[in-house]
């Protein structure tokens, strides 16, 4: 005998559902065209954890995905101990506790045209600090975040962010 399913949508109907439920509950950041910017000048979360959808197009994920990897060479020459102005080490502790709970996944399927969905998790979020990754990338590379936001802006077709408050959990 069959054991019962709750849910019976093969993959690419649950991707479909993900997207429709990350744009109903979730607030549009981005959407559109390649002259807008990619990310706004603060993209922060105010709650207990925060997803960000990030949808790219199928031949820009390359520029997407160096850029991240520019932001986890920027977060690794953050130290705060090396600081002495009180307001600059205060950012930088900051900085270090957004790369620690900070994780970035990619999907497996496509989405709709072919596009890629990329999620980052902020998990706990650090609350009201700036999560716009080309302002980290500039103050750790000045001189390379220009570039790599022209490169990385042009393929992203929208983005949203959602912030949570735990309700509960189960340990």
């Amino acid at each position: 005998m069959r054991s019962p399913r709750l849910f019976t949508a093969g993959r690419p109907a649950l991707l479909a559902i993900t997207l429709f439920l990350a744009g109903a509950f979730s607030a549009t950041v981005v959407r559109g065209g390649t002259d807008q910017a990619a990310q706004p000048a603060g993209l922060t979360i105010s709650g207990d954890a925060g997803l960000i959808f990030s949808i790219i197009k199928p031949d820009q994920t390359s520029a997407y995905e160096a850029a991240i990897t520019k932001l986890k060479e920027a977060f690794g020459k953050i130290d705060p101990n090396k600081i002495d102005d009180p307001a600059l080490k205060q950012q930088a502790a900051s900085r270090k506790q957004q790369a620690a709970s900070w994780t970035i996944y990619k999907a497996v399927e496509p989405g709709p045209n072919g596009t890629v969905l990329y999620v980052s998790v902020l998990q706990p979020a650090v609350k009201d600090a700036d999560y716009n990754v080309f302002k980290i990338i500039s103050e750790a590379f000045p001189t390379e975040a220009t570039e790599l936001y022209k490169a990385a802006s042009g393929g992203f077709v929208s983005m949203n962010k959602t912030t949570l408050l735990k309700l509960t959990d189960f340990k």
